[in-house]
């Protein structure tokens, strides 16, 4: 069964990690899509999933490079939940990052999906500065009149069994808040930075000497 570019396989021989095989299957794609938030392996070990780790899950396969780069999940919500609202925010993103082929495509899809569950909320996965510049064009749409809404910075997800809160700045049109959507999104992104170039990424480190993030126990690249 093809997931990206990946292909799973059901397991062969005499030992299964789940009573039947297409339950192990289903086991190791929701692991591999979305353990990031969830703890499906660990979960699954107290069962009868006993190979759970085996399988990559989400987070080192897809998010961590993305959080080495400084890239993060940044979601704007219409405080009307008015679909011309979120439609405003999306023709913003897009006229911002006009470049971001992949950014382009989740928007357009996200209109079909996030349309028929009437989510009036967009989640738009940005550069370490990027977010800023959508906070400060959304906050432009309030101040004259053309929109409500507020920036929400991760949340709602988590590693393992923990949990975070994420962010949230209303974006009431004043100049105030142009400067705190300025800053404020740059610290979460910037503590995956950190992390990473702390662990030895170097990805991350080169990230994190790019755009200036202190990292307090600093690696070197060999």
């Amino acid at each position: 069964m093809p997931i990206g570019t990946r292909t799973l396989h059901a397991p062969r021989g005499a030992a299964l990690t789940c009573h039947e095989w297409p339950q192990d299957i289903a086991l190791r794609m929701l692991i591999h899509a979305g353990d990031g938030s969830n703890n499906v392996g660990s979960r699954a070990t107290r069962g009868d999933g006993e190979n759970a780790f085996d399988i990559h899950g989400a987070v080192p396969e897809y998010v961590r490079p993305l959080f080495c780069k400084g890239t993060g999940p940044f979601r704007s919500t219409v405080l009307s939940g008015d679909p011309a609202d979120i439609a405003m925010t999306d023709e913003a993103a897009l006229e911002i990052f006009a470049d971001n082929e992949p950014l382009d495509r989740s928007i357009r899809l996200g209109r079909e999906i996030f349309a028929r569950a009437e989510w009036p909320a967009r989640p738009c996965w940005l550069g370490y500065r990027d977010p800023a510049r959508r906070g400060v064009r959304v906050n432009e749409l309030v101040r004259k009149g053309q929109v409500t809404a507020s920036l929400h910075d991760g949340g709602y997800a988590g590693s393992g069994d923990s949990r975070d809160a994420g962010m949230v700045i209303v974006a009431d049109g004043t100049r105030e808040a142009d400067e705190r959507l300025r800053r404020a999104p740059a610290c979460d992104p910037g503590i995956g930075v950190a992390r990473h170039a702390g662990a030895g990424s170097p990805e991350a480190i080169r990230t994190a000497a790019r755009h200036g993030v202190p990292v307090p126990m600093p690696h070197t690249v060999h």
